[in-house]
């Protein structure tokens, strides 16, 4: 108690609330057992402690760059909760997005021989498709020249009588 006498405390509330601390501690340690001197000292201890850091508190508050930077911080909390709130709720998904990514990589990789199987089909398929499509360019070619045949044919027929009229006629 002597040494609170020296330091002296505060006339805010949070000096009065220690100091009332202190008295109660001081109190209970005349109670007349043997532990009492024991548990009065951790108290002051205790007290001291408190009162350390309460005083270190307020002389941050009170020096002119800690105190623009705490009264800047709530403001800035302020501001930034959405994004916090935001930050929590992808966090806390974020479990749930490894496990269904996880599974869905497990099924891709179960259906791999699947995949496999309707690779290969799907290549039967094309050459069947490139097998019918050049049979039907053939048929397509070799009607063409059928075609293509006959209307010479005609030519050749038109030119002959052509010329046989012209002989005649000479």
């Amino acid at each position: 108690m002597e040494r609170r006498q020296q330091n002296p405390i505060s006339n805010d509330r949070r000096g009065r609330l220690w100091r009332s601390m202190s008295t109660a501690g001081s109190a209970s340690a005349g109670s007349g057992t043997r532990e009492a001197p024991a548990k009065a000292m951790v108290m002051e201890q205790i007290s001291q402690a408190v009162q350390s850091s309460a005083n270190l508190l307020h002389l941050m508050q009170n020096s002119s760059p800690a105190q623009a930077k705490l009264t800047k911080l709530p403001k800035n909390l302020m501001a930034k909760v959405s994004t916090m709130k935001n930050t929590e709720q992808i966090l806390e998904q974020l479990p749930r997005v490894i496990s269904s990514l996880d599974a869905y990589m497990d099924n891709g990789l179960q259906n791999m021989a699947h995949l496999k199987t309707v690779v290969q089909l799907m290549e039967n398929m094309q050459s069947r498709m490139n097998l019918n499509n050049e049979a039907k360019l053939k048929g397509q070619v070799k009607g063409m020249h059928v075609a293509l045949e006959f209307h010479l044919w005609l030519k050749v027929i038109q030119v002959e009588k052509y010329v046989s009229t012209r002989d005649n006629v000479a």
